[in-house]
This record gives structure tokens, sequence and C-alpha cells, in this order.
């Protein structure tokens, strides 16, 4: 390769180390850590470089003149490569990361994949690296009594010039950090939004479930001040290692990535703190949420306060992979979910309202039948697959009928579908975005031939058993997840984020 100055110039004389991925400078009183190929160079007059003899496997190479600019770059090599060139690198400006290890008075930090190792103050537990390349790094703190007890800090970004401060948690020995990118690369949100429940996925790949308590009762989030943050596990599976934990972020900032949610785990005296009414807070407008990951003949269980469990048909609805974990599949025939009690109370709104339903949906064919998917009743409000395959959120007032707003469909596919009433208008937003939309006072079904019926409970997968003069159940034929009902209408920018967040390829979060 060849290092070049931001003026252009070459980088001569700047120094050259290749460390495999999971190579720890070594420190006093421990052994080193397995090395495959460790290397050393400095580039030349012109700022080119080589090293040989690389064997096979995964490399940080660092470029550093040790005057303040330097360059990292990952590489992968294999036993069948000849030849690898990374061409022209223009170094940066370096980065400093400092932080306070309470936990590791007197030991020492280190940084997977750099030869690099810093003491920590046996007083302060302060330490810090300085004329670092940008990177994304993983910090290892080892305390000076009983070295086996390691602390790490994962996924901490740098960039260039960033002088960055890494927060730990006493009585947690790892962390991670997950970054909410809401640039064009990611979820593509330019607006601020606050209290909003962020899913974070976990699997085998961002996180060691053996390195835990078995049901995820020592898991923390918290800002970068260390101010926790609620979280709810929807559901923990160690056996397959995989997890959906929701998170409430005090603020997700629009067109960002450098913001970020810290989990901690590794504490075997914590407790767990799994809590979705602090999630989904009725304050903030949730009314009613319903993951639907629980096992065959479960109680669909709300994660309010509200409290509004469901109770499933005697023939209820089975487990199936969903959007989010896991779903519910509805057999198009006798499958349900009833909240019984909630003719009355916060899910019942005014004709004219402010309230709004959602779920993730996939329906398995087109049958030429209405499918509901939630439903407090046909001549109240209802989200639902219309007979002719379109999407349809409708309301019923007393002197206009039916108001509706819909979109074509496609089955077979998980569907984000949003229905937003706001007072005379209402809207229709699928997969995060807006498609039919209308002025309530402006829209007429004909003469209403039925006044608004309210006195129903509300129902998953079908409609309400009752008062449903001359109609048919409408069973829902396929999987249905995260069932939500608000008493606010979210504005597009939130509606796009829970899409962009919520779906199977999440673009929100990053590690």
């Amino acid at each position: 390769g060849k290092a070049l100055m931001p003026n252009g110039s070459p980088a001569a004389k700047a120094v050259i180390q290749l460390r495999p991925e999971g190579y720890l400078s070594p420190l006093n009183g421990l052994p080193a850590s397995s090395v495959t190929q460790s290397t050393d160079a400095v580039t030349d007059d012109s700022g080119r470089f080589s090293v040989s003899a690389i064997e096979a496997g995964r490399y940080c190479l660092e470029i550093n003149t040790n005057a303040g600019y330097a360059k990292l770059f990952r590489l992968t090599t294999d036993s069948l490569s000849k030849a690898f060139n990374i061409g022209i690198m223009t170094l940066e400006k370096t980065a400093s990361a400092t932080g306070i290890a309470s936990d590791a008075t007197g030991g020492a930090a280190q940084i997977f994949g750099l030869e690099r190792r810093a003491p920590i103050d046996s007083a302060s537990g302060a330490f810090s690296f300085s004329d670092l390349p940008a990177g994304t790094y993983t910090f290892r703190l080892v305390p000076k009594i009983k070295p086996q007890s390691v602390l790490t800090v994962s996924t901490v970004k740098l960039g260039a010039g960033d002088i960055q401060n890494i927060s730990l948690m006493s009585g947690w020995t790892s962390s991670k950090r997950f970054y909410l990118n809401t640039t064009a690369a990611g979820a593509n949100i330019s607006a601020s939004i606050s209290g909003f429940p962020v899913l974070i996925r976990l699997t085998r790949d961002n996180y060691r479930f053996t390195e835990g308590k078995g049901d995820g009762g020592d898991i923390r989030f918290a800002k970068a001040d260390n101010t926790l943050l609620p979280y709810e596990i929807e559901r923990w599976d160690p056996a397959v290692e995989s997890a959906e934990v929701w998170v409430k972020a005090d603020m997700v900032y629009g067109n960002d990535s450098t913001h970020f949610i810290t989990m901690y785990w590794g504490n075997p005296t914590a407790s767990g703190l799994s809590d979705g009414a602090a999630v989904f807070d009725t304050a903030n407008g949730f009314q009613g949420v319903w993951h639907l990951q629980e096992p065959e003949k479960s109680r669909a269980l709300d994660a309010t306060g509200n409290h509004y469990d469901g109770v499933p048909s005697d023939t209820s609805p089975t487990p199936v992979a969903g959007s989010i974990g896991v779903a519910q599949q509805f057999n198009g025939i006798s499958n349900f979910i009833g909240m019984v009690g909630t003719a009355n109370g916060k899910l019942d709104f005014p004709e004219n309202g402010t309230f709004s339903v959602s779920a993730w949906v996939k329906v398995d064919r087109f049958n030429n039948q209405s499918n509901v998917i939630v439903s407090k009743q046909l001549y109240q409000y209802t989200l639902q697959l219309r007979n002719d395959n379109y999407w349809e959120f409708h309301n019923y007032a007393d002197t206009i009928g039916f108001e509706s707003t819909s979109f074509p469909a496609v089955p077979s596919v998980w569907t984000h579908v949003v229905g937003v009433r706001s007072g005379k208008n209402q809207y229709l937003y699928i997969n995060g975005s807006l498609n039919g939309s209308i002025a309530a006072d402006t829209i007429s079904s004909g003469n209403a031939t039925m006044s608004r019926i309210t006195s129903n409970d509300v129902w998953i997968g079908r409609l309400p058993a009752i008062n449903n003069p001359g109609q048919i159940w409408r069973h829902f034929t396929g999987a249905i997840d995260e069932v939500r009902i608000s008493s606010t209408a979210p504005g597009a920018d939130w509606i796009k984020l829970c899409y962009m967040n919520q779906r199977v390829d999440d673009k929100l979060v990053s590690y």
C-alpha cells in the first residue's frame, strides 16, 4: 500500500503495525494473547510499504506517523491469496479515549487488534489512550487484583480527531454500544424524536449469551452518561441465542450516526428490571401493545400499564417466526384473540377523536374475503385486508358512514400497516410511507344506515362477536405481530422510524 498525508504528500517513515483482530498487547504477569502473525514495518520516502508471509486470518493494520495522523485498515486474508493491495490511504487526525474503571483500579487497559496498553490509576481508576486512528474498537480492562476478572467495552466508535470518554458502570463486567443511525445510510430520518421505544435484537453475532444470566436478568441499558433507560425483554431464548429487547430512548437524533445506547451485562448479583409499562407509557399515548410472542393458548399480554391482556380462542393461533421474534399465525377459520373488558375505557375513541392502530402482518393468500387485523367493531374502527385485496383503515361516523383509507396489498410478505385518525382527518401508512389520506368531513359513503356502535371489546384476528348485523366474522388468514393502539396521532417521521427499526433488516440499530 501507500500512505499519504492529508495535503497529498507522502507519509514517509510512518510506523506500520499489523496485528491479528483478537490480539492484545501483553501485560506483566499475564500471558500474551495467541498470535498467528504480527509484523512491524516503516513506510519509505514515497509512503509505500509492504509486509509479507501473512497467515490466513483477520487483521488490523495501523499506519501511524506518531505525530497526530494515522489510519486503521481491517483486512481478511485466506490461504489462497497471493497478494493483497490496499491501495492509497490518506491519513487522518488521530483520536483520544479516556475513562474511569473503578472496578479495575491499579490494573491496565488494552485494545483488541492494536499494540496498545495503558495503566489504570490505582486511586481514581482513570485511564487514557491517545494517538489512535479513527475506527471501532473493543477495550479490555484488567484489574490488578484478580486479573482474570476482566471488563470489556465493545463497539466504541472513534472519529478522526475525536476526544471521547468511555463510561463504565460499577459492578458490570461487559458492555456494548448500539448506535442509532438515522442518516441516509440508516433509517433516513431528519427530525429528532423523543420517547421512542427502540427495538434491539440480540444474536450470537452481537452478544454472548453465556456471559450473562440465563434469563437476561443482569442486562441494563444506559445513555452515554450512564443514566439508566427503561427496557422490556420481549423474548429471551439463550438456547437459540436470540432475544428482542425494547429500550425507551429519551431522544433519537435526526440525521445522526454518533448517538448510542450502551448495554451492560455480567453482574451475578443484579436482578431483572424488565418493565413494559415504563417503555410503553400510557402517558405517551400507548394504550395497548401486544407483542404476541407468547406460546399457544397463552394470554396475549399487554405491555402497557393498562394490562388489556388478550384471551385466545379455544382453537388459538399458533406461534410462528415473526417480523420481530415470534408472531401468531391465524388459520382464517376459528382463530382470534379478544381483549375482554375493553368496550369502555382507553381503547374507546370518539368519532372524530385522535388515535392510531398499527400491526405487522403477513397474509398467506388472497381469498376474496375481508381479513380483520384489529377491530373494536365494524361500525366503530377496523384495520383489515379488504375483500378486494386492499389494506384498509376505516372509521364509522353516524351521519357519514364508513370513512376509509386504503392501499393495494401484497401477499406472503411482512407489511407494516398503520391507521391514523386525527380529528376529521385520516391517514394510512404502509411500510413507513403515507399511502392514503382523507379529509373525513368531505368523504361520504352514502347515507349512514346504522349508528356508530361502541359497545364491543377490541379483537385481533376477526370482528368482535356481537352487534355485527348481517356480517360474517372476517377471520384473518396469516400471521400478525406487534399490534399497537395509541391515543395519539403519530407523525410521518415516528411511523417511518418504527418501520425502519422493526423490519427484519433493521436500518436504525448498528453495532
